[in-house]
């Protein structure tokens, strides 16, 4: 998000939320703590909704962009395909259809809503969010989120291997 689009929102440039983060200590803090001394200033409130603090922590040093609060990282990735959701669903459900496609993945689905979500291990026990929206009759976009790498370079090497590209 850039300077400019923050102190459109919120009234402070990141080195302004800097300095005010800093002066309550901010990194020595947890999430909670933070977001309730913003609390009391319900303008700054819009980046704790809107961005989830990871700008803020970043910026303020508590945790890299992309960090979760367990120190683990997250690598998301999307893609828009012409098929109808019930299709794209079963394409990751059925083992089968999903073999013919991904061959090589072990996925473990742990819990799913049909048509809508699963929460899945890989084979090495990694978690991996799939997310699913019906763009139409006849397209669907599909979210994956792989989540607790260990370190940002894990992250960096899924990004770039295409694991989590984005498109549509």
């Amino acid at each position: 998000m850039s300077d400019a689009a923050v102190r459109k929102s919120t009234g402070k440039t990141w080195p302004q939320w800097t300095a005010v983060l800093d002066a309550v200590d901010a990194v020595s803090m947890q999430h909670k703590a933070i977001a309730e001394h913003r609390n009391a200033k319900p303008r700054d409130q819009w980046l704790v909704v809107a961005n989830g603090d990871r700008e803020l922590r970043a910026v303020s040093r508590l945790r890299d962009v992309g960090q979760r609060h367990g120190g683990g990282y997250d690598v998301n990735g999307s893609r828009t395909i012409a098929v109808p959701v019930s299709r794209l669903y079963s394409a990751f459900e059925d083992p089968a259809l999903r073999k013919r496609w991904l061959p090589v993945a072990q996925l473990v689905i742990r819990t799913a809503t049909e048509h809508k979500s699963m929460r899945c291990r890989l084979s090495d026990d990694s978690p991996l969010d799939v997310q699913f929206t019906a763009k139409g009759e006849s397209e669907s976009t599909v979210s994956l989120q792989l989540r607790d790498l260990p370190d940002r370079e894990a992250a960096e090497e899924m990004k770039y291997s295409g694991v989590s590209g984005s498109t549509g």
